[in-house]
């Protein structure tokens, strides 16, 4: 064997004793070794002709892409992939850009949407299954109680929070008084929950408030008795706070800190007012550059409204929807990229969510009841 290919192969176990050592530092458990080494393995052989420390975050976040496209890799092991890059690039090689990578937006879009999520479809059959704190819920024990329970709440189109937090309480209730049937409760069995509530488990006034308004929803439109005088019990008195107010120098520490699609979003949201969710649902159609506006659809309360869209923030948010509508057509090219479309739009116009695009880059997606969501 000549003596060049020995040293390269010295120098290649090297490498790998050196990075296995980092792994271990960083505390990888010994079984997810081998996978690190092969993650990092494929990432090199898809850019032979380029050694690791000439490697760009462009090659990087187009890699990630890639492999977030493969819906059949399951979510587990794609944030094991962003986590070998990261500890290679950030922690053993330490090369400049990659203390600067969004690598949390990477590892934050590899989880999957759970059927209850705010933005994805609201289907009967994604209900969430209960509480967890609750071994078997009302829709198991009383599949009937349980489908007028949805129409009641989603004729008058509650928010699905609401609807998810109501269904909550009734289930804790239901567990509290598993020993009788829902035709023979009435005011002292929830006078009895809520005492219970207040005294031995000490929660808040505004959890005791929630529970009671669940429970008379569920009585007044589920169970059709709705609840008279429960006794003593009274609604707790919502106590007044004084605000805390950042201080100029705290916020610019707080927006300095932060970076990425994270930074980015936190800015929005400071400069605009925006909620988390409005942020969240933001679409490309609701920036207006030109009179320096973003219109919020469907806001608290389905109703719409309009902020300003402050300039220091215009250049970023540019480059923004530049970058993902390239990634919006490559997705397409490849049989993804369609988005969320709210009640029953997505029916009546089929093509429709292969032609809107959020705001917000789509690192990985996951496929549920039809639609692919971020």
């Amino acid at each position: 064997m000549p003596a060049s290919t020995k040293i390269s192969d010295a120098r290649i176990e090297a490498f790998w004793k050196n990075y296995l050592l980092v792994l271990k530092k960083f505390r990888v458990p010994d079984k997810a070794l081998p996978w690190y080494r092969k993650h990092v393995q494929a990432f090199i052989d898809k850019h032979p002709g380029t050694r690791l420390r000439e490697q760009t975050a462009e090659q990087v976040d187009d890699w990630l892409g890639e492999l977030g496209r493969n819906t059949l890799s399951p979510a587990w092991r794609y944030r094991q992939q962003v986590d070998a890059l990261r500890l290679l690039f950030c922690h053993f090689l330490r090369l400049p850009w990659a203390g600067r990578f969004d690598w949390d937006l990477w590892l934050e879009g590899s989880r999957q949407l759970s059927s209850s999520h705010r933005t994805v479809a609201r289907d009967y059959e994604q209900m969430p299954s209960c509480s967890k704190t609750v071994p078997k819920g009302l829709e198991r024990l009383f599949p009937e109680l349980y489908r007028k329970f949805v129409a009641a709440c989603r004729i008058p189109d509650y928010a699905t929070s609401t609807e998810k937090s109501y269904l909550g309480w009734i289930n804790r209730f239901l567990y509290f008084h598993s020993d009788s049937l829902p035709e023979s409760w009435s005011e002292p069995d929830v006078a009895s929950f809520l005492e219970h509530l207040a005294v031995k488990r000490k929660v808040a006034g505004a959890t005791q408030a929630l529970a009671m308004n669940s429970l008379v929803f569920f009585f007044a439109r589920v169970l059709e008795r709705p609840l008279g005088e429960i006794g003593p019990f009274r609604r707790p008195k919502q106590p007044a706070r004084v605000p805390t107010v950042l201080a100029k120098r705290e916020v610019s520490l707080l927006l300095s800190h932060t970076k990425g699609m994270t930074g980015l979003m936190t800015r929005l949201m400071y400069g605009t007012g925006m909620r988390l969710m409005e942020c969240t649902r933001l679409r490309v159609q609701d920036l207006d550059f030109e009179y320096s506006q973003i219109t919020i659809k469907i806001s608290k309360g389905k109703k719409d409204r309009v902020v300003p869209l402050p300039e220091i923030l215009k250049p970023e948010l540019r480059d923004q929807v530049e970058k993902v509508r390239r990634q919006h057509q490559v997705d397409l090219e490849q049989g993804h990229g369609s988005v969320f479309l709210p009640d029953a739009l997505s029916r009546k116009y089929p093509n429709a969510p292969n032609r809107v695009y959020l705001a917000v880059p789509v690192p990985r997606y996951q496929t549920s009841g039809g639609s692919t969501h971020w």
